[in-house]
Protein backbone atom coordinates (compact mmCIF):
# COMPACT_ATOMS: atom_id res chain seq x y z
CA UNK A 1 0.00 0.00 0.00
CA UNK A 2 0.87 3.50 -1.08
CA UNK A 3 2.48 5.38 2.07
CA UNK A 4 0.60 8.97 2.37
CA UNK A 5 2.42 12.14 4.38
CA UNK A 6 2.01 15.32 5.23
CA UNK A 7 4.72 18.22 5.22
CA UNK A 8 4.25 21.39 7.36
CA UNK A 9 6.49 24.26 7.11
CA UNK A 10 5.87 26.98 9.35
CA UNK A 11 6.84 30.43 7.76
CA UNK A 12 5.67 33.01 10.52
CA UNK A 13 5.07 31.68 14.44
CA UNK A 14 3.89 35.21 15.33
CA UNK A 15 1.47 37.24 15.84
CA UNK A 16 0.50 33.41 13.87
CA UNK A 17 1.46 30.65 12.32
CA UNK A 18 1.36 30.66 8.58
CA UNK A 19 2.80 27.93 6.51
CA UNK A 20 3.05 25.91 3.69
CA UNK A 21 1.89 22.32 3.29
CA UNK A 22 3.07 19.40 0.59
CA UNK A 23 0.88 16.15 0.85
CA UNK A 24 3.15 13.69 -0.67
CA UNK A 25 1.94 10.06 -1.72
CA UNK A 26 5.02 7.66 -1.53
CA UNK A 27 7.82 10.63 -1.68
CA UNK A 28 5.92 12.42 -5.03
CA UNK A 29 3.82 15.88 -4.03
CA UNK A 30 0.15 15.96 -5.57
CA UNK A 31 -1.18 18.92 -3.30
CA UNK A 32 0.17 22.15 -1.65
CA UNK A 33 -1.70 24.52 0.03
CA UNK A 34 -1.19 26.95 3.13
CA UNK A 35 -1.47 26.39 6.45
CA UNK A 36 -3.32 28.87 9.56
CA UNK A 37 -2.33 27.88 13.49
CA UNK A 38 -2.56 29.78 16.44
CA UNK A 39 1.10 31.63 17.33
CA UNK A 40 3.84 29.90 19.09
CA UNK A 41 2.89 30.17 22.91
CA UNK A 42 4.40 27.44 24.83
CA UNK A 43 2.25 24.70 23.71
CA UNK A 44 -0.28 26.03 26.12
CA UNK A 45 -3.75 24.42 25.27
CA UNK A 46 -6.47 26.48 23.70
CA UNK A 47 -3.76 29.10 23.10
CA UNK A 48 -0.66 27.80 21.19
CA UNK A 49 0.05 25.91 18.06
CA UNK A 50 1.41 22.83 18.44
CA UNK A 51 5.49 21.66 18.92
CA UNK A 52 7.10 20.91 15.34
CA UNK A 53 7.81 17.45 14.80
CA UNK A 54 6.86 14.29 13.63
CA UNK A 55 3.35 12.44 14.03
CA UNK A 56 0.97 10.02 12.72
CA UNK A 57 -2.30 10.62 11.70
CA UNK A 58 -5.88 9.06 11.48
CA UNK A 59 -8.62 10.05 9.66
CA UNK A 60 -11.75 9.59 12.23
CA UNK A 61 -15.16 10.93 12.82
CA UNK A 62 -14.97 14.05 14.84
CA UNK A 63 -17.92 14.28 17.26
CA UNK A 64 -17.81 18.38 16.81
CA UNK A 65 -17.64 18.26 12.76
CA UNK A 66 -19.63 15.79 12.40
CA UNK A 67 -17.44 14.81 9.67
CA UNK A 68 -14.12 12.83 9.20
CA UNK A 69 -11.24 14.93 9.69
CA UNK A 70 -7.75 13.70 10.26
CA UNK A 71 -6.00 13.34 13.68
CA UNK A 72 -3.04 14.23 15.32
CA UNK A 73 -1.86 11.18 17.27
CA UNK A 74 0.73 11.45 20.26
CA UNK A 75 0.78 15.37 20.66
CA UNK A 76 2.96 15.71 23.58
CA UNK A 77 0.31 17.71 26.72
CA UNK A 78 -2.50 17.86 24.07
CA UNK A 79 -5.08 15.88 22.53
CA UNK A 80 -7.91 16.74 19.96
CA UNK A 81 -5.80 18.70 17.12
CA UNK A 82 -7.38 18.16 14.25
CA UNK A 83 -7.05 19.23 10.16
CA UNK A 84 -9.90 21.74 9.78
CA UNK A 85 -10.90 24.49 7.77
CA UNK A 86 -10.97 27.72 9.28
CA UNK A 87 -10.49 31.17 7.89
CA UNK A 88 -9.04 32.91 11.43
CA UNK A 89 -6.55 32.07 13.67
CA UNK A 90 -9.18 33.10 16.60
CA UNK A 91 -11.28 29.83 14.83
CA UNK A 92 -9.15 27.22 16.04
CA UNK A 93 -7.94 26.33 19.83
CA UNK A 94 -5.01 24.54 18.41
CA UNK A 95 -5.30 22.35 15.26
CA UNK A 96 -4.17 23.21 11.52
CA UNK A 97 -6.30 25.08 9.38
CA UNK A 98 -5.44 24.94 5.26
CA UNK A 99 -6.70 27.14 2.52
CA UNK A 100 -5.32 28.66 -0.90
CA UNK A 101 -4.31 32.04 -0.11
CA UNK A 102 -2.82 34.04 2.69
CA UNK A 103 -3.64 37.54 2.87
CA UNK A 104 -5.22 39.55 6.00
CA UNK A 105 -9.35 39.52 5.32
CA UNK A 106 -10.19 41.15 8.05
CA UNK A 107 -8.36 43.76 8.24
CA UNK A 108 -7.17 43.29 11.71
CA UNK A 109 -3.76 43.16 10.92
CA UNK A 110 -2.39 39.12 11.17
CA UNK A 111 -2.98 37.26 8.57
CA UNK A 112 -5.38 34.87 7.31
CA UNK A 113 -5.79 32.29 5.31
CA UNK A 114 -8.43 32.24 2.11
CA UNK A 115 -11.08 29.80 0.71
CA UNK A 116 -10.43 27.28 3.59
CA UNK A 117 -13.38 25.03 2.89
CA UNK A 118 -12.37 25.05 -0.90
CA UNK A 119 -8.86 23.86 0.04
CA UNK A 120 -10.30 21.08 2.63
CA UNK A 121 -12.82 19.36 -0.11
CA UNK A 122 -9.26 19.23 -2.11
CA UNK A 123 -7.21 17.68 0.45
CA UNK A 124 -9.45 15.10 1.49
CA UNK A 125 -9.75 14.46 -2.64
CA UNK A 126 -5.87 14.32 -2.60
CA UNK A 127 -6.12 11.84 0.35
CA UNK A 128 -7.97 9.10 -1.86
CA UNK A 129 -9.26 6.30 0.32
CA UNK A 130 -6.13 6.63 2.94
CA UNK A 131 -6.64 6.51 6.65
CA UNK A 132 -3.05 7.18 8.18
CA UNK A 133 -0.68 9.36 7.28
CA UNK A 134 2.64 10.99 8.97
CA UNK A 135 2.70 14.70 9.96
CA UNK A 136 5.78 16.85 9.56
CA UNK A 137 5.72 20.24 10.90
CA UNK A 138 8.95 22.34 10.75
CA UNK A 139 9.75 25.73 12.12
CA UNK A 140 11.65 28.65 10.53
Amino acid sequence: MSKLSLHIRRKLLNPVTIGECDLRIDGLTVWRSHTLELPWRDNVRGMSCIPAGTYSASLTMSPRFRRKLWLLEKVPGRSGIRIHAANYYRQLEGCIAMGMGVSDIDKDGKLDIARSQEAMRLFHEACGHHTKMVVSILNP
